[in-house]
């Protein structure tokens, strides 16, 4: 189920017009400030220093920032385990990371709020109802809905890198084949 997931939302946020980087571009700006820059995102099911969530010197040469990092954050739940049935659903924690090089400012965390904020608006796309099924389906998978999003500022050290800012959203997801 993780995997289809994680693929979904990569999808989901790689899309021309409505992805995180169209939704940054739409962003209204208070006074003077600047639109912060595009996050790369880079996924947990693809990049080993992501499943270890640890950045060191070596790492940094391959990821571009400010880097938007999306892994499982807590274990699947499956709601009333019932293996021999058809449907199995499933409660999937997914964590939006806003990482940034080593460094100490407020224009990091600025931007980071900014970069929560166009995250929510991406989670209205995303979760629409009338975003058509399969849209949010893969090997008979689907990301039925989001249950809670939690934001939160935080300042946590990855290593060579600084998370500013963490999302953690709770989808309900169920699994449709045998």
């Amino acid at each position: 189920m993780k995997l289809e997931t994680v693929r979904l939302i990569k999808a989901g946020l790689a899309d021309v017009t409505n992805g995180i980087n169209a939704k940054i571009a739409a962003l209204t700006l208070d006074g003077t400030d600047a639109l912060p820059s595009n996050p790369t995102p880079y996924y947990d099911v693809d990049h080993k220093w992501l499943a270890r969530r640890q950045i060191n010197d070596d790492d940094t040469a391959t990821i571009t920032f400010p880097a938007l990092a999306v892994f499982q954050f807590a274990p699947l739940r499956v709601l009333n385990p019932e293996v021999e049935t058809v449907v199995r659903d499933a409660e999937l924690q997914i964590a939006y990371a806003y990482l940034v090089k080593k460094q100490d400012s407020a224009a990091a965390v600025r931007d980071s709020l900014y970069f929560n904020r166009a995250l929510l608006r991406w989670h209205h796309w995303f979760m629409r109802n009338d975003q058509t099924s399969a849209f949010r389906t893969k090997n008979g998978i689907i990301i039925r809905t989001v249950r809670e999003l939690v934001q939160d500022d935080v300042l946590e050290e990855w290593g060579s890198a600084d998370c500013v800012a963490a999302t953690v959203a709770t989808y309900h997801v169920r699994e449709t084949s045998p």
